[in-house]
């Protein structure tokens, strides 16, 4: 079982970088089939560096809502210590290109990861299509991160300023003067867990139109990139 970049097969069909970023919307059976037989690995890439950006815009208007500060308990740091690393957290959290590079590596990093586990299903259940064929399956779960994007810059315009305050004496951190509303709390999880089924979705019908699997292997498929892709979200509600 080899990680080969791509497959060849006998047939072709053409596909554009539209067709591409509206599959999510279309679910369209051909170019499922088209991104297997041939995958474009130049339109994963636009998707990623589109999805990353919404993403990045969306944790920017949330941490700009974050009042840190540093305190140091008992200790003797001096004031001008504190202060720096005030700015030094202010400039990894608020520098709109490094949240960006942030969201572009952890985006890459999940998307990796989860095609080779996807392209692993694939091959046990005896469906067609290489790594590249997977990983270009797993870079349309970029169109919805821009909805997840959109609702966290939405959150982080509307809620209230949070204090955050950091003490480096004792390693701990506390949100403090205020919180995400509730309502807003239940409207967030309400859109990702839409986001999540969507995902799932998009990965059912490529393994059965894309991969030629049967709608078994393909729910199974489906069921497991679910697990994985949300594996944080179950970890901490254990």
């Amino acid at each position: 079982m080899g990680f080969e970049i791509s497959d060849e097969f006998g047939e072709e069909i053409p596909y554009s970088l539209s067709d591409y970023l509206l599959q999510p919307v279309r679910l369209t059976a051909s170019t499922f089939r088209a991104m297997v037989v041939k995958p474009k690995l130049k339109y994963w890439l636009v998707a990623l560096l589109i999805g990353s950006a919404f993403t990045g815009l969306g944790l920017w208007m949330l941490f700009q809502k974050l009042e840190i500060d540093i305190v140091a308990g008992g200790s003797n740091i001096p004031e001008e210590a504190l202060e720096a690393a005030k700015g030094m957290m202010n400039m990894f959290l608020k520098n709109p290109a490094i949240i960006y590079v942030e969201a572009l590596i952890s985006e890459l990093f999940i998307q990796v990861v989860a095609a080779v586990i996807l392209f692993v299903l694939v091959k046990l259940m005896s469906g067609e299509g290489g790594f590249s064929a997977a990983l270009m399956v797993m870079g349309l779960k970029n169109i919805p991160s821009i909805l997840s994007g959109i609702l966290l810059a939405y959150v982080g315009f509307v809620m209230p300023p949070i204090r955050w305050e950091i003490d480096i004496s004792s390693g701990s951190a506390a949100g403090l003067g205020g919180s995400m509303p509730r309502s807003l709390e239940i409207q967030q999880g309400a859109l990702n867990m839409l986001v999540s089924l969507w995902t799932v979705t998009i990965i059912y019908m490529a393994c059965r139109h894309g991969f030629r699997m049967g709608k078994g292997s393909s729910f199974i498929a489906a069921a497991v990139m679910w697990i994985v892709l949300n594996f944080t979200m179950l970890l901490s509600l254990i």
